[in-house]
């Protein structure tokens, strides 16, 4: 107890010298972390008597349950305190006390109740250890260095240590006891690899976010009408942070966002292990991490969310008797339950939909097996499908329209489909079919080895539950594999539907459940081939390890590197990707100042704000499509008088000059490219010639060496 008063006696301590000691920021952004995460959740998890065994496990609890409440104190605050005349709830002061008073409150609760909490060990062998908390401190240097100077030597290496500890995973090298710690190393590396090349965000629709965020710190309060989403946890949450902190809301999204999702693969392993085994959790885990879209984006709405989903299955599955009835049990089920639902209504319908079908088939064993203790009750997912559906509708209309379109859009999808043989814009056929060089389809080739070994795994667990039920007896862990089979069938429709969700993040999604049943599904096959014959039998667990350090390899970009094709910024510093840096965003601030652009009324209705392209009174700047997603953030069309157009796209894939009308051309310089011996380019670039087209003859009013702006036709400035 003394160690959390001495906590919050030092943040305040920082917060009130910070004013006039800049570096006293420092501090303050090192205290806040835990000040809303480790704190009031492992505080929770005492008095919640969750009772973790190890100290991973109270870690993913702590945090799942940390970032939970302050969410629902950034809703409460922000609806309530207005009604007294406090207008800036999020303020550091107001909100500050809010977080002190609830800590104090938890603190005297754990005080009186006394405390239960898993010891740290040494871990063993030591210098394996240390190698492997050194791992984050390496891709934050192999970050620093490619920003300096450029080079890529220190991704290398990064690379090269993490494919080592993987190999290394089936040797006597890295016992089972450090398997939690090589997760969350090995997670934070891959995680800060990419985010720290720049300053800002990487990713698309993390962009909007940090729009939003911007628009809620401004404003000191969260509300639908300010947001224009219903996620605080993921606009909200991370402007309170940057208050608190006394950060920059996209910095707080890149520190803290990277640090709560870092844990994601913790509960995923915790989730293998308790199903099947230690080694299990880890494959599954280390799966998660290397697969491309969880890594190569800052955390935002699907990747938080999930921080909650691995809480909420942890919390479920400690609970033996199955019935949600006492008010510690309530409490420790609604609040991952709620981050979930501010968090993505995506990944809330999916795995919400997947625990109804899985709680209706543990509710039919529960009725026929004398004596089997289920470990699900259906009105937990009822009651989660409800209150989101409740809350969407309350707070943003549109999300609600997008998912009541969704079995119209998947009818259509299937007709398309059915009658004109096209595969549905984001569909997993459409990412196979553009994937045309030998490492893309390498690439191809290992998601469909996993894939394989994930149906193996999840088809060979349902069959034992169902031999099992057909005699009477209760299966282990039904609940968990009932859960898995709807979102396999999720998965196999991405292959052919988009769904409003693209079948790379579909992947991602299903993979918090799902990542532990291939490494099963490896251990299936792998017994099968011993009972054929000891010559044909493959290592045990060496081809799994091979297999995702390959993954690594492919997605990281050090093959692509490697054969001189580096396309990412993570080996190739001039590469077009979304890793924007200061330049970059100097040019978008210039037409931001110049080109009198104003802001939209955020009390608006989203119909009335979210004006057309052929508004008269909007500025139009024209740009290719991966710097457009930097306007997203700093200029977005939800709350400015700007219109972004794309030169090209995958819909309209050749340039043409002539669309280019009124206002501003925005010419960054990586997505400029010598045209290829076939003429063509990706609809992320543009030739040099046809740039020449627009600044020859048009007004360059802005050049920073990186960007240039060209005013174009009548537009002022």
């Amino acid at each position: 107890m003394g160690g959390v008063i001495a906590l919050l006696s030092l943040y305040w301590v920082c917060l009130l010298v910070s004013g006039f000691l800049p570096a006293a920021v420092v501090p303050l952004a090192l205290l806040t972390v835990p000040l809303v995460t480790l704190v009031p959740g492992g505080l929770l998890t005492i008095l919640l008597d969750l009772t973790p065994r190890s100290v991973s496990g109270f870690a993913v609890y702590a945090v799942s349950l940390g970032v939970a409440t302050v969410t629902v104190l950034v809703v409460a605050t922000s609806v309530m305190f207005p009604l007294v005349g406090i207008e800036r709830p999020l303020s550091p002061v107001v909100f500050g006390s809010v977080l002190t008073v609830t800590i104090a409150a938890l603190t005297a609760g754990v005080y009186r109740r006394g405390t239960t909490v898993p010891r740290l060990r040494r871990p063993r062998p030591f210098p394996m250890a240390v190698a492997l908390v050194a791992l984050p401190s390496v891709a934050a240097l192999a970050a620093g260095i490619m920003n300096r100077t450029g080079s890529a030597v220190g991704m290398y290496v990064l690379v090269a240590s993490i494919v080592a500890v993987v190999l290394l995973t089936p040797t006597e090298y890295v016992p089972r006891s450090l398997y939690p710690l090589t997760v969350f190393s090995v997670g934070t590396a891959t995680l800060l690899h990419r985010n720290l090349l720049t300053s800002y965000v990487l990713g698309a629709d993390v962009q909007g976010l940090v729009a939003t965020a911007e628009r809620v710190a401004a404003a000191g309060v969260w509300s639908p009408e300010v947001s224009g989403v219903a996620v605080p946890a993921v606009t909200a949450v991370p402007a309170a942070v940057a208050a608190l902190s006394g950060l920059g809301v996209h910095t707080t999204f890149k520190l803290f966002n990277v640090f709560a999702f870092a844990f994601v693969p913790l509960g995923v392993y915790l989730l293998g292990r308790d199903v099947f085994d230690e080694t299990v959790g880890l494959y599954g885990a280390l799966l998660l991490v290397f697969y491309h879209y969880t890594f190569a984006v800052t955390p935002g709405k699907q990747l938080i969310s999930q921080l909650f989903v691995v809480g909420l299955l942890l919390t479920l599955r400690a609970n033996d008797r199955g019935v949600v009835d006492d008010a510690r049990t309530v409490i420790a089920v609604a609040l991952p339950a709620t981050g979930l639902i501010f968090a993505h209504y995506g990944t809330t319908y999916a795995i919400g939909t997947a625990l109804l079908a899985a709680s209706v088939v543990v509710t039919m064993a529960n009725v026929r097996i004398d004596g089997y203790e289920r470990r699900l009750d259906i009105a937990v997912p009822a009651l989660l499908l409800l209150a989101a559906t409740a809350w969407y509708w309350a707070a943003d209309a549109d999300t609600l329209a997008v998912l009541v379109s969704i079995p119209a859009v998947a009818v259509d999808q299937t007709t398309a489909l059915l009658f004109a043989q096209s595969t549905a814009e984001g569909s997993g056929a459409s990412y196979v079919a553009s994937q045309t060089g030998p490492i893309e389809m390498l690439n191809v080739l290992l998601y469909v080895v996993v894939t394989v070994l994930l149906v193996v795994g999840v088809a060979a667990r349902g069959l034992v539950s169902v031999n099992l039920l057909r005699r009477g007896e209760a299966p282990a862990d039904l609940d968990y594999t009932a859960l898995a089979v709807p979102l396999v069938a999720l998965l196999a429709a991405s292959y052919l539907l988009s769904l409003n969700l693209w079948a790379d993040r579909v992947y991602q999604l299903v993979l918090v459940v799902l990542a532990p049943f291939v490494p099963y599904g490896y251990r299936v096959l792998d017994r099968g081939a011993e009972r054929i014959g000891d010559r044909w039998r493959s290592p045990t667990w060496g081809f799994l390890a091979t297999l995702l350090a390959a993954l690594i390899v492919v997605n990281s970009g050090a093959a692509f590197a490697l054969t001189g094709s580096a396309s990412t910024s993570t080996f190739n510093p001039h590469a077009n990707d979304r890793v924007f840096d200061g330049q970059d965003r100097a040019g978008v601030s210039w037409i931001g100042v110049h080109a009198n652009i104003t802001d939209v009324d955020p009390e608006r209705s989203s119909d009335e704000s979210r004006v057309s392209v052929d508004d008269p009174g909007n500025v139009q700047v024209f740009t290719d499509s991966v710097s457009a997603q930097l306007f997203r953030s700093m200029l977005p069309a939800e709350y400015t008088t700007v219109d972004v157009v794309v030169f090209k796209s995958e819909w309209r894939p050749v340039f043409d000059r002539d669309s280019i009308r009124d206002g501003y051309v925005y010419l960054r310089r990586p997505a400029v490219k010598e045209a290829a011996e076939t003429g063509e380019l990706p609809p992320t670039s543009i030739s040099r010639r046809n740039a020449r087209s627009i600044t020859v003859s048009e007004n360059v009013v802005y050049s920073n060496g990186v960007v240039e702006v060209v005013q174009t036709g009548n537009a002022t400035g």
